[in-house]
């Protein structure tokens, strides 16, 4: 009897911990953060997840020094591991947001935003509709299923406690985000190419005929011709969407590899 509740409360120690990585991870990874999803979702999702990672054997034990205070230090890192693997999903999803903000920029609604119902945050009008395409598009593709696994998969690579910021690790969140910048810039080339072809225009108009007002004349001309082209390129972009999809995975496998000393 002492034996089996001791493995009780050893079974509870990696529950708990597992559980905070799970509720890191939700609480900032796409889809699973703001106000997709019920916060009592998230934490049941976590604790139910736990219970199955350790189930099927993935973590079998925990050790940890200097009693009440080392578990609460192996705790804090657990959630600083699930908040930053979530925040790598986020910021390559983000990829969409930036192309948004790029093609309003040109386009000349900087000026306006608008408020995501479901994520509270303000958003660039373009930003704002490609966002709730690809989200519903992960919906529609099970990538939310792809995380999940993604999270799970985590602790055949970095165990419990292992969250540890190399040097590869900073190494290669660079190596993401100039990607993500520079993916953002492929994807809304079509309209800044466009734009800068009727800019050049409009300005060998105005020197033509310097009364004209070239913010009346001009600003409507860029939105219709930015909204024909966004209905143009619109289903390749969408083909790109699962490009973006394989490199949230990519990246996360490549960031927990890179925590490994």
């Amino acid at each position: 009897m002492a034996f089996m509740t001791q493995d009780v409360y050893i079974n509870m120690e990696l529950i708990f911990l597992v559980t905070l990585r799970m509720v890191g991870f939700f609480v900032s990874a796409p889809f699973f953060s703001g106000q997709y999803v019920n916060n009592y979702i998230k934490v049941g999702l976590s604790f139910v997840l736990a219970n199955v990672v350790v189930a099927t054997g993935l973590i079998k034990s925990v050790s940890y020094s200097n009693g009440i205070f080392g578990y609460f230090v192996l705790g804090i890192k657990e959630v600083a591991m699930g908040l930053f693997l979530g925040y790598i999903a986020t910021i390559v999803l983000n990829i969409i947001v930036m192309v948004g903000e790029m093609i309003d920029f040109q386009i000349g609604f900087t000026m306006a935003s608008v408020m995501d119902p479901l994520s509270g945050e303000q958003m660039p009008i373009t930003g704002n509709l490609y966002h709730f395409v690809i989200i519903s598009i992960m919906l529609i593709t099970n990538m939310h299923h792809e995380l999940i696994k993604t999270i799970i998969y985590s602790y055949n690579i970095v165990g419990l406690g292992g969250f540890n910021l190399t040097q590869a690790v900073f190494d290669i969140h660079m190596e993401i985000l100039t990607d993500v910048f520079i993916t953002a810039i492929k994807l809304a080339s079509p309209i800044i190419g466009i734009m800068l072809i009727i800019n050049a225009g409009l300005g060998v108009l105005v020197r033509t005929l310097p009364q004209m007002n070239m913010f009346v004349v001009g600003l409507p001309i860029k939105i219709y011709v930015s909204l024909y082209v966004m209905i143009l390129i619109t289903p390749a972009m969408i083909m790109n969407f699962s490009y973006i999809f394989d490199k949230i995975n990519v990246g996360l496998i490549k960031i927990l590899k890179g925590m490994i000393p």
